[in-house]
């Protein structure tokens, strides 16, 4: 407490007898908002709720990059023999290691790696969805564990998948927007 009052000399006008009583009338509107702003941004933890969620994410990327490489890896067996085409374009000595490190690669891909990415992607992207289902919890409600763990738990792996899904069609149609446009344009206005 002693710390946010040195931080914030106007804190103790948070604190009037525990509501916070505001003198609307006193303060212009711009350092009302401010205060409104601070007071709502102490009282909901937004810095360790977004704090936790970040770690998460970030976290959340080791296992869904071991998820991409095997994913990538399979995808890539079928066009292998392009790949070794294409290293004909390269100095002798470097090609002939490259072919042996692509084939150990290739060979080394593995279906149990391939899960364990995505499971341990889903669970640590579902944990930071979690936290911002318990801070809207905390911002909108009275008690902070008002629903039960499955229900957040649910809600998380629910929210991770769909984000995902919204990722994934933003990131595709950036690439394949024209196409879109002209299919649309061409079997539903023609």
């Amino acid at each position: 407490m002693k710390f946010v009052s040195l931080c914030l000399p106007f804190y103790d006008v948070f604190q009037n007898g525990g509501g916070g009583i505001w003198k609307r009338n006193s303060d212009p509107p711009a350092v009302y908002f401010i205060k409104c702003l601070i007071k709502r941004y102490i009282d909901d933890d937004v810095g360790s709720f977004a704090s936790e969620a970040s770690y998460c994410f970030i976290l959340g990327l080791i296992p869904f990059m071991i998820f991409l490489v095997n994913c990538i890896l399979f995808f890539a067996a079928p066009q292998l023999d392009t790949i070794l085409d294409l290293l004909q374009y390269l100095p002798a000595q470097f090609a002939a290691s490259m072919e042996e490190n692509i084939a150990r690669i290739i060979a080394g891909r593995s279906t149990i790696w391939l899960f364990a990415g995505l499971g341990g992607a889903v669970r640590t992207a579902s944990q930071g969805t979690a936290v911002l289902v318990r801070g809207m919890d905390k911002i909108f409600f009275q008690d902070r564990n008002i629903q039960s763990w499955f229900k957040v738990s649910l809600k998380a792996c629910f929210f991770t998948v769909f984000l995902v899904f919204a990722m994934i069609l933003s990131l595709t149609l950036i690439v394949f927007a024209n196409a879109v446009v002209f299919l649309v344009q061409d079997y539903i206005i023609d």
